[in-house]
C-alpha cells in the first residue's frame, strides 16, 4: 500500500498543507527562501498538470546544493530558529517536488507539522495561534487522505468534508486533556530562552541615537508593549517609559559610553543577589509609588522599559546604576514583569564620582563651533543656570516639531540651531544635551517612550512605536538628576496628549498591507482593532502569562496546602472525569450514528438478552429464533413474526410499520 502512487487529489492536500503551514513563517525568514519553496510548489503544480513525473535526481541535487550554499551565506554561522526554520521550509519544498509515492509524502506531512509547531515561537499573539492551528488541522487531514485508497479519493468535481470533519472531531476532543495538561503541568521555559533574529521584525528604540532614528519608528503603529496598572492610569505628561540612558557624544550622535556601560553593568543589582557595588543609597525615593505589570514585545535587546526609579522582583531582571532596568538575555519573547515606580525620587543628588562627570560633560569640542560661541556668550552674559530657560524660549519661539526635519549630515547641532530650526524629539534631545555640556552641566539623553494609548474598555496602556521619544536628565548638585523635556517647549500638546492626538489630522502612519490602521478614524474599524488588541492581551495574560508562580497561586486556593499527593488525586480524579465524559460521549455518538432499522434490531436484541437469550457475535436472526424457540417454545411463532418483520425491514427494504413494531419489541414477553 505504501508503494501507490499518489492521485492527484492526494497531491493537491499536500500542496495545501505545505503552503498553509509554510506561509506564515516565511514572512519572518528571507525572501529568496520563501520565493524558492514557492518555486517548488509552483513547479509540482505544472509537472501535475502536465502528468509528469518528478524532476531529473540530477536538478535536484543541483537545487539542494544552491539552497545549502545560500543559508550557509545568509546566516554565519547557521545556528537558531532562524536559519534552521529556512532550512526546514527549503527542505519540504524539495521533498514536495521530488514526492511520487505515498511512503515519501509521510517525511512531508512530519515536516509540515513541524514546521506549523514552530510557529508560535516567531509570533506569540492569538491570531498566531489560531493559524498554528489551523495549519495542524490541514496538515492532519492531508494525512487522513494519505490512509485512503485511490480508488476511494473524493473526485475533484464531487468535494467531501468528511475527512476535515473527522480531523476536526479528533481536535474537539483533544481540548479538554490539552487544557488540563496546561493548567497542572509544571511550567518549563518559555520560548525566551530560544535565541529568535528576525530581521524584518520592528525592534523599536536602539542603543545608538542620530538625528532621524526615532522619527524613523513614528510612522509605525506596531505594539511595543501594554501595562496594566494596579491603580488608575496616570496622566500622559508623567509616562516616561526610561528605556536606556545614552551618554557617549561625538558631536552627532548618542550611545552608551564604553567604559560607563561596562561598569554600570558591573554594579547591576539582581533580586537576592549581593553585588561588589551597591549604589542603592544614591536613590532616595518617596511619596505613593505606581505598581503596574508590563508585557514587553519582543525587542532583541537587553533593556526593559519602566517608568523612573523602578524596581522588579523578578529574579532574571536587575536594575543599573543608571536606574535603567536590564534583563539577563535579550528579549526575544514576550515578556511579563511587575514593577513598582517612584515618581518622586532623588537620584544622587549630592555627587557625582569622577568617571561619571567626565563622561556627561564631553561634548566633542569643536564639532559645532557656532553652538559653542552661543553657548559661551550666553553664560559670559548671564551665567551658566541661564542657558536650559534661555535655550527652552528659543525652541518655543522659533523652531518647529516634525516628523520631516531636514537632514542635518554635517555638524549637526550647529544646522539645527541655526539652519534648520526643524526637529523631532531626537534633535531637540540631542541638541539640548550637547549645550548644556557646553555649559558644564552634566547632561544625558535617556531614550525611550512617552504616553500611550488608554484601551477604552479594559483600561489597559498600550505603548506603541510611535510614541518612541528621547529627552534629557541634567544634573544638579543637591538636586541630582533632572528630567527636561525640550519637545515639551516646542510642542507641549505633544506631551500632554499624546503623539496621536497631536497628529491627528497628519497622515503620519504607514501601515502594512493587512494592518487596520489603514482605517484610522473610522469608528467601525477602530472598535474592532481595539477589540483585537484585548483579545490578544488575554492572550498574553491568561495564557503566555501564565507562569509558576500564577500557577501556584491557584493550587493554593484550591487545595490549601500544595503536596505532591493532593496534586496526583487532583489529577487523577480530573483524567477519570475526562474519560468518563468521553465515553459517556463516544456511546451517545455511535447511538445517534444509527439509522432508525439499526436502533430497531438494537432494541429487539437487547430485549431478548434481558429476557435470557444468550446472544453471541457471530449469530444470525434466525441462530437468534431458533436459541430462543428451544428456550420458550410456546412463544416461537410470536418471536418468528417478528424476526421476519425485522429481516423484511433491513433486506427487503419492504414498507413495515416501525412503530407498531417497535410497540411489539418493548411489550415481548417470554416465559
Amino acid at each position: 500500500m505504501n508503494e501507490l502512487q499518489l492521485s492527484r487529489v492526494q497531491q493537491i492536500w499536500l500542496m495545501s498543507a505545505l503552503v498553509i503551514s509554510c506561509a506564515p513563517i516565511c514572512y519572518f525568514l528571507p525572501f529568496w527562501v520563501a520565493a524558492s519553496s514557492l518555486g517548488a510548489i509552483g513547479w509540482r503544480a505544472y509537472l501535475l498538470s502536465r502528468g509528469h513525473a518528478e524532476p531529473n535526481r540530477w536538478v535536484m541535487f543541483l537545487l539542494s546544493v544552491i539552497l545549502g550554499l545560500g543559508i550557509l551565506a545568509q546566516f554565519s554561522p547557521p545556528v537558531g530558529i532562524e536559519p534552521m526554520s529556512s532550512i526546514l521550509t527549503a527542505a519540504a519544498g524539495l521533498k514536495f517536488l521530488e514526492m511520487s509515492r505515498r511512503r515519501e509524502s509521510q517525511l512531508l506531512i512530519y515536516l509540515c507539522l513541524f514546521i506549523s509547531a514552530i510557529q508560535p515561537i516567531f509570533a506569540q499573539n492569538f491570531g498566531s495561534f489560531l493559524l498554528a492551528v489551523f495549519s495542524i488541522v490541514v496538515v492532519l487531514t492531508a494525512q487522513s487522505m494519505l490512509q485512503r485508497d485511490t480508488d476511494q479519493q473524493f473526485s475533484l468535481f464531487n468535494f467531501s468534508m468528511e475527512p476535515i470533519r473527522q480531523i476536526l472531531r479528533l481536535v474537539a476532543v483533544s481540548i479538554p486533556l490539552t487544557l488540563v495538561i496546561f493548567v497542572l503541568a509544571p511550567r518549563l521555559p518559555a520560548f525566551s530562552v530560544i535565541p529568535v533574529q528576525i530581521e524584518s521584525a520592528t525592534t523599536g528604540v536602539s542603543d545608538f541615537m542620530d538625528p532621524g532614528s526615532i522619527s524613523s519608528l513614528s510612522n509605525s503603529s506596531e505594539v511595543a508593549f501594554r501595562v496594566d496598572f494596579e491603580a488608575e492610569v496616570p496622566p500622559a505628561r508623567e509616562l516616561y517609559w526610561r528605556g536606556l540612558v545614552l551618554d557617549d557624544f561625538d558631536g552627532r550622535a548618542w550611545e552608551p559610553e564604553g567604559r560607563r556601560w561596562i561598569r554600570d553593568n558591573a554594579s547591576i543589582i539582581w533580586p537576592n543577589r549581593a553585588t561588589s557595588f551597591d549604589w542603592r543609597s544614591e536613590t532616595e525615593r518617596y511619596g505613593e509609588p505606581h505598581r503596574y505589570t508590563v508585557f514587553l514585545e519582543p525587542t532583541q535587546e537587553t533593556w526593559l522599559f519602566a517608568l523612573p526609579a523602578a524596581a522588579s522582583t523578578k529574579e532574571s531582571i536587575g536594575a543599573a546604576r543608571n536606574l535603567v532596568l536590564t534583563n539577563r538575555i535579550p528579549i526575544s519573547q514576550p515578556t511579563k514583569y511587575d514593577v513598582v515606580s517612584h515618581p518622586q525620587y532623588r537620584h544622587q543628588p549630592n555627587r557625582l564620582d569622577g568617571p561619571q562627570l567626565r563622561d556627561n560633560l564631553d561634548f566633542s569640542e569643536g564639532s559645532n563651533p557656532r553652538t559653542e560661541a552661543l553657548i559661551a556668550e550666553w553664560v559670559e552674559q548671564s551665567g551658566s543656570d541661564s542657558v536650559l530657560p534661555n535655550l527652552l524660549s528659543l525652541f518655543n519661539q522659533e523652531f518647529v516639531y516634525t516628523m520631516e526635519p531636514p537632514v542635518y549630515p554635517g555638524n549637526a547641532v550647529d544646522e539645527f540651531i541655526f539652519d534648520g530650526l526643524r526637529g523631532f524629539c531626537e534633535h531637540f534631545a540631542s541638541a539640548t544635551a550637547a549645550i548644556l555640556r557646553m555649559a558644564g552641566i552634566p547632561a544625558r539623553v535617556v531614550a525611550g517612550y512617552q504616553g500611550g494609548e488608554i484601551h477604552p474598555t479594559e483600561g489597559y496602556l498600550i505603548v506603541h512605536q510611535y510614541n518612541a521619544h528621547a529627552w534629557v536628565e541634567y544634573w544638579e548638585q543637591g538636586v541630582g538628576w533632572t528630567r527636561v523635556d525640550p519637545t515639551a517647549a516646542v510642542a507641549p500638546d505633544r506631551i500632554e496628549y499624546g503623539f496621536e492626538q497631536y497628529f491627528l489630522n497628519d497622515d503620519v502612519f504607514d501601515p502594512s498591507l493587512f494592518s487596520l490602521d489603514r482605517f484610522r478614524g473610522m469608528a467601525l474599524f477602530e472598535w474592532v482593532r481595539l477589540q483585537v488588541d484585548s483579545l490578544n492581551y488575554r492572550w498574553l495574560t491568561l495564557v503566555l502569562g501564565y507562569d509558576t508562580s500564577i500557577q501556584f497561586d491557584l493550587f493554593k486556593r484550591l487545595l490549601g496546602d500544595v503536596t505532591p499527593i493532593r496534586l496526583v488525586l487532583v489529577l487523577v480524579v480530573i483524567l477519570a472525569a475526562l474519560l468518563a465524559i468521553y465515553l459517556i460521549w463516544n456511546r451517545y455518538n455511535t447511538h445517534r450514528k444509527l439509522s432508525e432499522q439499526q436502533k430497531i434490531l438494537r432494541a429487539y436484541l437487547r430485549q431478548l438478552r434481558g429476557l435470557g437469550i444468550s446472544i453471541m457475535p457471530a449469530m444470525t436472526l434466525q441462530d437468534i429464533l431458533d436459541e430462543a424457540g428451544q428456550k420458550f417454545p410456546n412463544q416461537r411463532a410470536n418471536l418468528a413474526n417478528l424476526t421476519s418483520q425485522i429481516e423484511q425491514m433491513l433486506y427487503q427494504m419492504r414498507s413495515i410499520d416501525r412503530e407498531h413494531l417497535k410497540r411489539e419489541i418493548k411489550a415481548l414477553k417470554l416465559g
